[in-house]
């Protein structure tokens, strides 16, 4: 049987951690206490839309007063700001069950072949698929989460032409996902929609990165996307068709015999996960309603914060 496991990443290094305990440290300087406070209410702001662009916000205000200076600061700030409990993110019923919609899609139709798609696959493209991509699973956060996208998209065209039309590169997209049984994708795709990155420059020789933070570079942080902030949006939309595709696909989106398509879903439909909101999910939402009157204040808070300090 073949092996339809992506590559699993390697933990954290201590530099990196290093890293993210350095912000943290006691200051008497204003800027790392707006830092805590806004790691500290951002989990309490659920409307995506909201979120994203208070989060572009507050990174534009990091780069503006130098506590970031490059892609790796940005990076370890990320971790600082997702070690604590992100899954309050997924709290929301609607995301709860449409990423379980999505996941039994992926289990249902595992059978499917590229003919069903109508695409061509390059004979190696899969195993050099299942040798250089991680499973965004196990990745962190939402910059290496986006870098594996982007990658996998680049072996797309690696394999079958730089000039693939868009109705080509979606189908492969769709089976790769598919076929390597790639789980939690509404889930994925959500929280790299809400922290998603501004432009930084890239590291240079002896960079700081963090003002307070050391100057190793951590090895995890190869994955980190030099790609421009426009086709960082793009990929992500390249994201969002697939999951929209493998939500509603039926029979009348596959080129299947109508006898092989209900022999095989019979086949699998015992597999579907059918269980309801866990109680964790449903206890924290009352929790989240009662802290809503928070995330109005914060944005207020940070561009108040960067009148006084920097518009003097």
């Amino acid at each position: 049987m073949e092996n339809k496991l992506l590559l699993k990443k390697n933990a954290c290094t201590r530099t990196c951690i290093l890293n993210i305990l350095s912000l943290l440290s006691d200051s008497k300087d204003k800027r790392n206490d707006i830092i805590k406070r806004f790691v500290e209410e951002f989990k309490f702001i659920s409307d995506l839309n909201e979120s994203s662009k208070i989060f572009y916000t507050f990174l534009t205000f990091l780069r503006s007063s130098k506590i970031v200076k490059c892609k790796l600061g940005i990076f370890y700030f990320e971790k600082y700001l997702l070690v604590s409990d992100y899954e309050i993110l997924f709290f929301d019923h609607d995301s709860f069950y449409k990423n379980q919609l999505v996941n039994n899609k992926v289990v249902l139709f595992d059978w499917i072949k590229p003919q069903h798609l109508e695409i061509e696959l390059h004979p190696e493209y899969l195993n050099y698929v299942n040798s250089h991509i991680y499973d965004i699973n196990t990745m962190f956060t939402p910059s290496e989460k986006l870098f594996q996208i982007i990658e996998l998209s680049k072996i797309i065209y690696q394999f079958h032409g730089k000039d693939l039309c868009q109705g080509k590169f979606l189908p492969i997209f769709i089976y790769t996902l598919i076929y390597f049984q790639v789980k939690n994708l509404y889930h994925n795709l959500i929280y790299m929609q809400r922290y998603f990155t501004i432009p930084i420059q890239n590291c240079r020789s002896k960079c700081p990165h963090l003002e307070n933070g050391s100057n190793e570079k951590c090895e995890c942080t190869d994955n980190i996307s030099s790609i421009s902030f426009k086709e960082q949006k793009f990929y992500l939309l390249n994201l969002e068709a697939a999951i929209c595709f493998i939500e509603k696909i039926d029979f009348s989106l596959l080129n299947v015999e109508l006898e092989e398509y209900c022999r095989n879903l019979d086949s699998r439909v015992h597999r579907i996960d059918t269980s309801k909101q866990p109680k964790k999910i449903s206890k924290e939402i009352s929790f989240i309603d009662r802290a809503k009157f928070k995330a109005k204040s914060i944005s207020y808070f940070v561009q108040d914060y960067i009148k006084k300090q920097f518009k003097k």
